[in-house]
């Protein structure tokens, strides 16, 4: 039982760092930027393990059970692959231990930094032991999904009709899936399959902006934006309810982080961008929400990059982009028309009750309100947003050149996600105060590493004044 476990959640991981190896900046080490490529690696293999899944169920269903032999000989073909591009210099197993060296100033925060991560893991582990179902949405939306997939054979697909339309089966099924492959490997519907995908997406995400902030800022921000995330209880809480919120917000750090990356680090070879466009597709397959992230990412990038870069190196951003994204994107839109029902919330808007919502003012002073309840509600953690204020005031500002065009485009990005949010709850056809109040938070929760990101690029690092002085 414990050796399929591991081997059904190791697999995809494997699969997907060879394939992050093959893209990287630095060929000459698979230990270069090992966390930071882990990180990713976790977010990517089961992403894609999760679309081969769904091809299998739809097209191949009488090989479904060979689905773990099929992503082996990936695997294999990865490795193999990988090694024959770096020969004999991937293995410079310093590149990995120069990562965790830390100046004796820098030691403290560290091992703060790292009893933070280990009672958050606890504290996620206990809730999870006493909640192993997760909450609500958990067990009736997402695992209930995954149920259905795992025991339904070829009806499966009863899972996405509209007689249990409270269940939204038009969303979409990266989690479901991925959980459901892994229950047909080993056997059982054990619920310890959806706790530990929580927990790997929960503590890699902190893991992702801990590892791109140490490379493209200083390790003490890195440390810094670690502990934030880490003293953020509703987000570590949020990860015990196995709902599909903490992996979308993965997928959106790991996007915004991979430009950054592509404009730091490489000028010519557009790789970084393709494995861009993979996660934000994966969003897109994890909640409907990575709709509204594409449309605005891709606003972001035009309004800021025509000016700056000019339309061909624009065009050819958004080409690379577009590479890594259309197959996921394929697959989405595969699962949209032709097994998912239509959404509930627009299927049930006409322009004119669109309009007289759009036009009704009470409604934005209510959502106002509850935005501003559920800002506070943050205060629970360690870090507040007030704290967190109050340190950029202190340290100060300091962007650097090469930072400043996709510093412009994640802020514009994160202001049309706000926009987006409130325009969906503006015109919902639900009640506006039980819509916004059961779920707001996660919306927030979904945007809160990249903001993390985005404030920690702009403001001070602690190692400049060490280096002024």
């Amino acid at each position: 039982m414990i050796f399929k476990l591991l081997l059904v959640l190791l697999l995809p991981i494997l699969s997907g760092f060879f394939l992050i190896n093959l893209f990287w900046r630095d060929k000459s080490s698979v230990f270069s930027d090992f966390l930071l490529k882990l990180s990713l690696s976790v977010g990517l293999g089961i992403g894609l393990s999760s679309c081969l899944y769904f091809v299998l169920l739809m097209f191949f269903n009488d090989f479904i059970r060979s689905f773990i032999f099929v992503e082996s000989v990936l695997a294999v073909f990865l490795s193999v692959f990988l090694v024959y591009k770096v020969r004999k210099k991937n293995l410079n197993i310093n590149l990995f231990f120069s990562s965790f060296k830390y100046r004796i100033y820098q030691i403290p925060l560290f091992l703060t930094f790292l009893a933070s991560f280990i009672l958050a893991i606890a504290f996620f582990l206990i809730n999870s032991m006493n909640n192993p179902y997760g909450n609500w949405d958990g067990w009736a939306i997402w695992n209930m999904r995954a149920r259905f997939i795992f025991r339904g054979g070829e009806s499966f697909i009863n899972t996405f009709s509209n007689l249990i339309d409270w269940s939204h089966p038009d969303y979409p099924i990266l989690l479901p899936a991925f959980i459901a492959r892994c229950w047909n490997f080993v056997g059982s519907e054990t619920q310890i399959i959806p706790v530990l995908i929580q927990l790997l997406f929960t503590f890699f995400t902190v893991l992702l902006l801990f590892s791109s902030l140490s490379l493209l800022r200083s390790k003490v921000q890195g440390l810094l934006s670690g502990m934030i995330l880490l003293s953020s209880l509703l987000f570590i809480a949020e990860g015990v309810t196995q709902c599909a919120d903490i992996p979308i917000s993965f997928f959106f750090l790991a996007t915004i982080v991979l430009f950054y990356l592509q404009d730091r680090f490489v000028s010519e070879k557009y790789y970084f961008l393709l494995l861009a466009g993979v996660m934000s597709g994966l969003a897109i397959w994890t909640k409907n929400e990575g709709f509204l992230f594409l449309v605005c990412l891709i606003i972001a990038r035009l309004l800021v990059c025509i000016p700056i870069k000019g339309y061909k190196v624009l065009f050819r951003e958004l080409m690379w982009f577009t590479l890594g994204l259309m197959p996921v994107l394929l697959i989405v839109m595969y699962f949209k028309l032709q097994v998912a029902p239509a959404n509930d919330i627009f299927s049930n808007l006409t322009y004119q009750s669109i309009s007289d919502k759009l036009l009704d003012f009470s409604r934005y002073a209510q959502l106002t309100d509850i935005f501003k309840h559920k800002i506070l509600e943050f205060s629970q953690g360690i870090v507040s947003p007030l704290l967190i204020i109050a340190y950029s005031i202190v340290i100060g500002i300091k962007i650097e050149k090469e930072d400043r065009l996709n510093i412009l485009f994640s802020f514009l990005l994160f202001i049309f996600m706000l926009i987006g949010y409130t325009f969906i709850y503006i015109i919902t056809p639900y009640n506006l105060s039980w819509h916004a109040e059961t779920s707001l938070h996660r919306l927030i929760l979904q945007l809160w590493p990249t903001f993390i990101f985005i404030y920690m690029m702009i403001i001070t690092y602690p190692e400049y004044y060490f280096k002024k002085e």
